[in-house]
C-alpha cells in the first residue's frame, strides 16, 4: 500500500503489483535486489515504470538479497516524513532490525507518518518501542 501511495500509482499498475508473487513484488518495490528503488524518481509516469519493472521481474533472475538499498530507503523515509535534524540523526544510528521496524517493514507501522502534528515526535516514540523490542545483544 505504501509503495502505491508514495509513488502515486494508477489502479491498473496497483492491481497488477498486488497480483504478483511476493518475491517479485518485493523486487519491483526495490526491497529485494539491487536494481530498483522504493521511491521512483526522475520519470514522468511512475505507473509505466512499475509495469516495466514487473515485466522484467517476471522474465527472470534477479538478486534476492533484502534491503540492499537500505541507506537510500532511510533517506526516502526522512524526506517523505520531513523529520527534523534530531530525528534524522537518530535514524542514521539505529541497528538494522530496529530501523526496519520503525519504518514499518517488520511491524504494523506505516512508512508515511500521517495524522500527527509532529512527525519527529511520532518517530521518536516508534524508535523507543522498537528498541525495547530489539535490545542490543552482547
Amino acid at each position: 500500500k505504501t509503495f502505491i501511495q508514495v509513488n502515486a500509482l494508477d489502479e491498473r499498475s496497483s492491481r497488477a503489483l498486488c497480483d504478483l508473487p511476493r518475491l517479485q513484488a518485493l523486487h519491483v518495490m526495490g526491497l529485494v535486489g539491487r536494481e530498483n528503488s522504493f521511491v521512483i524518481r526522475g520519470v514522468r509516469n511512475t505507473s509505466a515504470t512499475v509495469m516495466n519493472r514487473m515485466q522484467k521481474a517476471q522474465e527472470g533472475s534477479f538478486d534476492i538479497e533484502p534491503f540492499v538499498h537500505l541507506p537510500r530507503i532511510v533517506e526516502d523515509f526522512i524526506e517523505i516524513n520531513r523529520f527534523d535534524a534530531r530525528g534524522t540523526e537518530v535514524l542514521q544510528t539505529l541497528r538494522r532490525e530496529v530501523l526496519l521496524h520503525v519504518m514499518g517493514f517488520t511491524a504494523e507501522n506505516a512508512f508515511v507518518i500521517a495524522g500527527v502534528r509532529n512527525p519527529s515526535a511520532a518517530l521518536m516514540a516508534r524508535v523507543s518501542a522498537a528498541q525495547r523490542l530489539f535490545p542490543p545483544t552482547g
